[in-house]
């Protein structure tokens, strides 16, 4: 996770209610047996799996920032006994679900219950998930299991059917503006990146520590262009997306600007499916040069 754990508060922002489910849940002293988050990767899905695993582990069930206590503080720096987390880097194989299953099978050392994590669940192998199924059936007393994931997708029909699920609603578009104002965003970069951050404050913040970009119509060529952007495709992507969207509320060439955007969109989707990252970026920034200046120049810069 980013260095940003320490503050929930903030990354949670505009997720009061299921701050309000968790403390209820807790009160009651029966928490879920299982739970899961839904949600962009990164985001608050994340940030909120881990605030209900502390919780969870926390005798006083400390709802929020993760200096609340020492057991809090011992639960975020990862050496807390009871708790346990898997954060995807790739694929969740089998032998990480194992791992788990050893370790449920212990009493607690210091909490009522010993919490497992797993961030990216959608990143388990079938056989992975096969073996976190059997757990769920069959669960060992005193454990809780908790998921974040993008979406249940990609998670077995039978492993969906024992988690208690919860979808992450995306913060409201002033909540954001009014985030990054709070760290130091000028108000016109504010608003902008308020636009294109689909009411995530993660990707808000990668937009706020992007430099300020220029269109296409500033390179000299198309090859001039694309070799700008591969060492970094998705940065790339992200500042051209800054540079339209501020366009486009300026009102300078809405049309344009709009256009542009749909083309970014559509590289980013080629990426995602393994186009090569030249081929995907040249049909882009032909189509910028021919919208922004009057046609493709393939001279060598």
């Amino acid at each position: 996770m980013s260095g940003a754990d320490g503050d929930e508060e903030r990354w949670i922002r505009g997720q009061t209610v299921w701050q309000a489910w968790m403390r209820a849940a807790l009160n009651r002293g029966r928490p879920p047996h299982a739970v899961a988050w839904y949600g962009p990767p990164g985001g608050a899905a994340d940030r909120l799996a881990l605030v209900w695993a502390r919780a969870v582990v926390c005798p006083a069930h400390h709802v929020g920032p993760a200096d609340a206590c020492d057991v809090c503080r011992r639960a975020r720096t990862g050496v807390h006994p009871d708790l346990a987390v898997v954060a995807a880097e790739g694929a969740i194989g089998i032998d990480a679900v194992r791992e788990l299953e050893a370790r449920a099978l212990r009493r607690p050392l210091e909490a009522d219950r010993v919490v497992f994590v797993i961030l990216g669940a959608d990143a388990m192998t079938v056989d992975a998930q096969n073996a976190v199924l059997r757990i769920l059936e069959d669960p060992p007393p005193a454990t809780c299991f908790c998921f974040s994931a993008p979406g249940p997708e990609r998670l077995l029909a039978t492993v969906r059917s024992r988690l208690q699920a919860f979808t992450v609603r995306p913060v409201a578009r002033r909540d954001v503006v009014s985030f990054l104002r709070e760290q130091g965003v000028d108000a016109d970069r504010a608003e902008v990146i308020g636009d294109a951050a689909d009411g995530s404050l993660e990707r808000a913040l990668r937009f706020a520590a992007l430099p300020p970009a220029a269109g296409a119509a500033d390179a000299p060529s198309v090859p001039a262009l694309v070799e700008s952007w591969l060492p970094d495709p998705a940065r790339s992507l992200d500042e051209l997306e800054l540079h339209y969207r501020g366009l486009r509320r300026r009102a300078a060439d809405p049309a344009g600007a709009l256009a542009a955007l749909a083309w970014i969109e559509t590289a980013r989707q080629d990426l995602e499916h393994h186009v090569h990252p030249r081929l995907a970026l040249e049909a882009l920034a032909v189509r910028l040069k021919v919208r922004e200046g009057g046609g493709p120049s393939w001279q060598s810069s």
